[in-house]
């Protein structure tokens, strides 16, 4: 599977060369990223190194040739994620106005994005996220500029909630933590697991060993001989715990 920095890349190269192959005049494209700052879990220190690869990327077939009459300018803002919807169209509004923006790459927060989202739907504006996840942006009617690179988490969750009704589990123990978009997810599926009066069991774990220790512990003792085990986690806590002794003995 790619990951979102892969897919924003991809779209990226695919964007600018549709722009290039439309005429032929000189085509200069204005993007402008809006991105959060690194304290969130989709910051500016995640996706901004797709960016990067990508314009050194076109940098490089502009060279090349492969891209002929061609110039491409990018600006960067970087904002928080809570209440900071007017700042975000704001700046995507001032931008557009002054030099006719082609593109806008961001916000990363759901709430931000809805409402540059908005505003680019109505000067059809070209919208990419890679990390905004909120249900409200499905509509393609509302926001048929938009494309969005993210995973849905609903998704996954739905999907293990059909594993539960093929297995007839009517509980589980749920492993989650971390300050990634599993967090996210896990919450989603606990929704839905009490939304089918089903049980599930929440053990919380952090990155100290002590916390990683006694939650294999606790699993293993309590929960594992009686209930599945989900781990709502990123890939290297994931498999940290599936090869720990004292998860995987009898």
């Amino acid at each position: 599977m790619e990951s979102v920095t892969q897919q924003l890349r991809k779209v990226i190269l695919l964007i600018v060369t549709l722009a290039t192959c439309s005429c032929n005049k000189t085509v200069t494209v204005d993007v402008v990223v809006i991105l959060t700052r690194s304290d969130y879990i989709y910051g500016d220190t995640r996706i901004l190194p797709a960016l990067e690869i990508a314009r050194e990327t076109i940098s490089h077939r502009v060279e090349r040739g492969e891209y002929a009459n061609f110039t491409i300018s990018w600006v960067y803002y970087s904002t928080g994620c809570s209440h900071q919807e007017r700042l975000s169209v704001g700046l995507a509004a001032k931008r557009y106005f002054f030099n006719n923006t082609m593109a806008f790459f961001g916000p990363t927060c759901s709430n931000n994005l809805l409402s540059v989202a908005d505003f680019a739907s109505f000067y059809n504006i070209t919208v990419l996220s890679g990390s905004a996840s909120s249900h409200d942006l499905d509509d393609k009617n509302r926001f048929p500029t938009l494309t969005q690179t993210v995973y849905k988490p609903t998704a996954m969750v739905n999907f293990v909630n059909e594993l539960f009704k093929e297995f007839n589990w009517d509980s589980c123990a749920l492993i989650r933590g971390g300050s990634d978009v599993f967090t996210l997810a896990g919450e989603a599926f606990e929704e839905i697991m009490q939304e089918a009066e089903r049980t599930v069991f929440i053990l919380e774990l952090n990155d100290t060993d002590n916390n990683f220790e006694y939650t294999l512990q606790q699993t293993r003792e309590d929960y594992r001989s009686k209930y599945p085990v989900i781990l709502w986690l990123g890939l290297t806590p994931s498999h940290r715990i599936m090869i720990h002794p004292l998860l995987i003995a009898v």
